[in-house]
């Protein structure tokens, strides 16, 4: 079958070039090609390999894959589909992974122009329902990490360089990392399970979790002592304003989370009506916001549902405005900072930290050290498993370890209070004996 070919041009006034071949049900067939000619007997010559491969039901190599991958536009692309020399998926290899427009939400595609995988991941990923903060840190660090790998077809990705590049990001944390390779993980398997692609290239890797001297940054949690210098200069008339909110308002905020373990997230789906400040005050958060997808009530003290109150009734708000006027939740971290800062309590020595997530920290671990059953302790936390509570959150000293171990009832057998020691004598020869 090879060799019966031609490259031709329509007329002298065609700039591109054709090619005629005989596909793998003997039927010729005439193919748009390129304006160079050498390239166009490239392309004659792997459109006869491919009618061979096709009409013998062999597999088609890896460099044939690779050569069309990189060659095929859509018009060519559905050309071969309607002969039947490709099926949808070895079409979807010529698709790319991304482009400049890829993490633009606002832009909009032409219609029937190639839109790469990463997009139409992105499409799916919003059909499901996830939040678009999801979406938005999935499709971001899938692209990131496939650009830094040079990747721009899905053929393109293979284990070794991704495990390679995440290794060299010394400044990222080991967990970090993790979260890159787990979304680029997830966009591979799409691919498989949506027909996308023939294989989950990333399906064989693995994911280690970090062992403790990889973590770079250990979350601590503030001190009783520490949480009242904080909340109490917040409370003071003179306090500073700044990320568009009082110190006051600051303190509330604070407060709130050191008492409920709240998220961030969690906290800025809330309105006012998400509060009960009655005989058994809390505050509701929604399952569209929680991390296990349940909906959840955190009980809080009569002493911040008094100080909410006060709040709302002095800013006359609205059943569903907002509590707080919080700035973008991206700077939240950076307002703790900059107050911290202010009363002299360190947010960062060493490889410890106290950034905003270490007041749900604080919660926990003040959950702990007020002796509540660890299992309470989990269901306050809202968190799956014991171990993630006692593990990543509860952060106990020693010296309250030894505490809590002095606590224990005693064992000691009443006959060793009684038994004294020998008493030893040296002799005049400096020998010793025992008494």
């Amino acid at each position: 079958m090879a060799g019966m070919g031609r490259v031709f041009k329509p007329s002298p006034r065609h700039v591109n070039h054709w090619i005629q071949f005989r596909d793998h049900q003997r039927v010729m067939r005439n193919l748009p090609a390129f304006r160079d000619k050498r390239t166009s007997q490239t392309f004659l010559r792997n459109m006869e390999r491919l009618s061979e491969m096709v009409a013998a039901g062999g597999d088609i190599p890896e460099d044939l894959v690779n050569w069309l991958s990189s060659k095929l536009d859509a018009k060519r692309r559905e050309k071969l589909i309607k002969f039947g020399l490709i099926d949808q998926r070895m079409a979807m290899t010529s698709v790319p992974l991304f482009d400049e427009h890829t993490l633009d939400e606002s832009y909009v595609r032409e219609t029937g122009s190639i839109i790469p995988h990463i997009d139409m991941w992105r499409s799916w990923l919003i059909n499901l329902g996830r939040t678009s903060k999801h979406i938005n840190l999935s499709c971001k660090r899938a692209v990131e990490l496939f650009d830094d790998c040079g990747f721009e077809l899905y053929a393109d990705i293979n284990i070794e360089e991704v495990l390679d590049k995440v290794a060299q990001w010394g400044h990222r944390s080991k967990t970090t990392q993790n979260h890159y390779l787990r979304a680029a993980k997830m966009f591979c398997k799409w691919m498989k399970d949506r027909r996308r692609a023939v294989a989950n290239r990333l399906d064989e890797m693995p994911i280690t979790e970090p062992k403790e001297h990889e973590i770079k940054h250990d979350r601590q949690p503030l001190t009783v002592e520490q949480i009242h210098i904080l909340l109490e200069a917040l409370m003071k008339e003179d306090a500073k304003f700044h990320h568009f909110m009082p110190g006051s308002e600051r303190a509330l905020v604070y407060w709130l989370v050191i008492e409920t373990g709240l998220r961030a997230n969690e906290l800025y789906s809330l309105t006012v009506e998400s509060f009960e400040l009655g005989d058994m005050p809390g505050v509701h958060v929604s399952s569209a916001y929680t991390k296990n997808g349940e909906s959840a009530r955190c009980p809080i003290s009569r002493d911040l549902a008094d100080a909410l109150k006060r709040h709302f009734s002095d800013g006359m708000k609205m059943p569903d405005a907002k509590p707080f006027t919080l700035p973008s939740q991206c700077n939240v971290a950076e307002m703790l900072q900059h107050d911290l800062e202010a009363v002299g309590i360190a947010h960062h020595a060493g490889n410890k930290v106290i950034d905003f997530h270490a007041l749900r920290t604080t919660f926990i671990t003040n959950a702990v050290r007020s002796d509540i059953h660890f299992k309470k302790t989990q269901e306050l936390a809202r968190h799956k498993t014991m171990q993630t509570t006692m593990k990543h959150y509860a952060k106990v000293a020693l010296s309250e370890l030894a505490m809590a171990h002095e606590k224990l009832p005693s064992v000691t057998p009443s006959v060793a209070q009684s038994v004294a020691r020998p008493r030893v004598e040296t002799g005049q020869n400096g020998s010793k004996r025992a008494t």
